[in-house]
Formats: structure tokens, C-alpha cells, sequence
């Protein structure tokens, strides 16, 4: 084994910040023993995190080494899943400072989202630093942009050629990341899970489409376990997560001033069902690396309600 050194750099999300303090510094305990540094510039408006002794497989530092910043699609599928793994601790370290200094400071100029990202990057001294391979731009709502360039032009193009279209599911998914409103924002990811569970079923088999649009469907912990595992040979990761965010969200319709979300579970839970929605297109889409892509993804953004 090897250990790396990893740098965030992040832009602060804020309005004109009344904080006098020009840097705050921070220690963030993270998993597996690992900690962060985290500087708050708010005369910059940026926030940079320093995390030492990531441990890393042997090969790892010459084989990264050698991709592009924009050509995730070309690691070696040992790599990826450490790669993302790199991408998403100092997003972590820094969420947890800001959503402190936002929630329990009540410092209400810092946006929802809390940062963006500007550049993640990576070494084995702090001075010989290399950028990380990455086909997205993630902020830390963990939403996700990927940067038009010769790779993702492709992966495009190859969708339209195997005839992958967009999700009407997609649609409600992303008025709900745009939401800002918690309670309808939970109630807009659950109606992206029930339509992206149906139209996957019927892309699958045309034959299940009257069944599932013209009769009450099963409850979507049924459709998201058995019955995606009879049609689709595996049960959802995110099963019973969905049933849960089922749950809340008939409180929320039933008894909608007497049940609150707060935003960040609201976000969270924005997540886990884009992971969800991701991991079907997965099943039906296997070998299109557009789809892989969002699927590697949105499986390493999703956390635990």
C-alpha cells in the first residue's frame, strides 16, 4: 500500500457575509482514522482542505498519474471506485464545517448548497500536485455537472445511437433538487422514484406498460425489490431506503403542518433516489459508459437517511 495526499479547493457559496474573521481553520475527523484541514477564506470566498495519508493500492499512484482531468472513463475499473472514494472525503470534511457555521451559527448567508467545487487534486507531496481524474464537477448538495469535452461529447453520442433517451422521471427528479422548499422537495424525489421504477419496467417489457399505468401498481418498496428482481435479476441497494422516504412522505401529504424535514435530509434524500434512479438505468443499460458514468456516481454521493 501507498498514501497519497489530497487538496479540495471550493468556492463559499454566500451573499455579502458580515464575518469579520478573514480565515477560520478547522480539524475534521473523518473514517478510517483519516482527518482534514479546512481553511475558510471568507475575503476569497473560497475554502481549501488538506487531507494527509490516504492509503492507496500499489499501482494506484502510477497509473492515475498518467489520466487526464476529464477522462474518468479511462481508469481502470480497480481504481475508480477509489478514485470517487478521494473526490468525495474532502467534500464531506468541508460540508460538515460549513452546515456547522450555517445550521448552529445561523450564519444564513452561506447558499443551501454550501460550496462548489473548483478542483480536487492529488500527490505525494504537497508541492508535486496532480489533478484527479473526473468526468464531474460535483458542489456539495452533491449535484453533478459533466463538463462538455471531446469524452462526454462521445458518451453522448453514443446514447442517441443506442437510442438511450432521458427519463420523464429525470424531469421531476431535478425540480426537486432545484426545490428549496424541503417539504415539497422530499414529496418531488418520491414521485421521481415511482415514474423512474415504472418506465424502466416497461423499456424493459413493453407488455408490463398497461399493468403498471392503468391499474394502481404495487407499493414502490414491492416495485424496487421482488419485482425488479424478477424482471431485472436483482433487488434495488437503495430498497430500504425507498420504503422509508415512502413513509415520510405520506406523513408529509397527510399531515403537512405537522410533520418537518430539514433541508439537508431533504438533499440527502434527493440523493439516495438519483442513486436509485441510476442503478436501473444500470440494469438495462450495462454496457454504455454515459450511463455508467452516473452510476458510479450518484452511488458514491448517496448517504444513509
Amino acid at each position: 500500500m501507498e498514501n497519497i495526499i489530497v487538496k479540495g479547493l471550493f468556492t463559499l457559496l454566500t451573499k455579502k457575509s458580515r464575518e469579520t474573521t478573514p480565515n477560520v481553520n478547522f480539524k475534521v475527523k473523518l473514517e478510517k482514522g483519516l482527518n482534514a484541514d479546512v481553511t475558510i477564506n471568507y475575503k476569497e470566498k473560497n475554502v481549501i482542505t488538506w487531507i494527509n495519508n490516504i492509503s492507496v493500492s500499489n499501482g494506484f499512484i502510477n497509473s492515475v498519474k498518467e489520466i487526464d482531468k476529464h477522462e474518468f472513463e479511462k481508469l481502470h475499473n480497480q481504481y475508480k471506485e477509489k478514485v470517487l472514494e478521494i473526490h468525495r472525503l474532502p467534500l464531506l470534511a468541508s460540508k460538515n464545517v460549513l452546515s456547522l457555521i450555517k445550521y448552529y451559527l445561523r450564519h444564513s448567508d452561506i447558499s443551501e448548497n454550501l460550496l462548489s467545487n473548483k478542483n480536487i487534486q492529488w500527490g505525494t507531496k504537497k508541492n508535486d500536485l496532480y489533478d484527479l481524474p473526473t468526468s464531474i464537477k460535483i458542489d456539495l448538495n452533491f449535484d453533478s455537472t459533466t463538463p462538455l469535452n471531446h469524452n462526454s461529447i462521445s458518451l453522448v453520442q453514443s446514447a442517441l445511437d443506442s437510442k438511450i433517451s432521458p427519463l420523464i422521471a429525470l424531469r421531476h427528479l431535478h425540480r426537486a433538487k432545484e426545490e428549496n422548499i424541503s417539504h415539497h422537495k422530499w414529496i418531488d424525489a418520491t414521485i421521481a422514484a415511482e415514474l423512474a421504477i415504472k418506465e424502466v419496467l416497461i423499456i424493459h417489457n413493453p407488455n408490463l406498460e398497461i399493468l403498471l399505468m392503468e391499474i394502481p401498481s404495487p407499493p414502490l418498496d414491492k416495485l424496487y425489490g421482488s419485482i425488479l428482481e424478477e424482471y431485472l435479476g436483482e433487488r434495488s441497494p437503495y430498497l430500504n431506503k425507498i420504503k422509508k422516504g415512502v413513509e415520510i412522505r405520506n406523513k408529509l401529504v397527510h399531515k403537512p403542518n405537522g410533520y418537518k424535514i430539514d433541508t439537508q435530509k431533504a438533499n440527502e434524500y434527493v440523493n439516495i433516489i438519483e442513486a436509485a434512479i441510476f442503478h436501473l438505468l444500470y440494469l438495462i443499460y450495462p454496457n454504455h459508459n454515459l450511463v455508467e458514468n452516473g452510476f458510479y456516481q450518484t452511488k458514491n454521493m448517496a448517504k444513509p437517511l
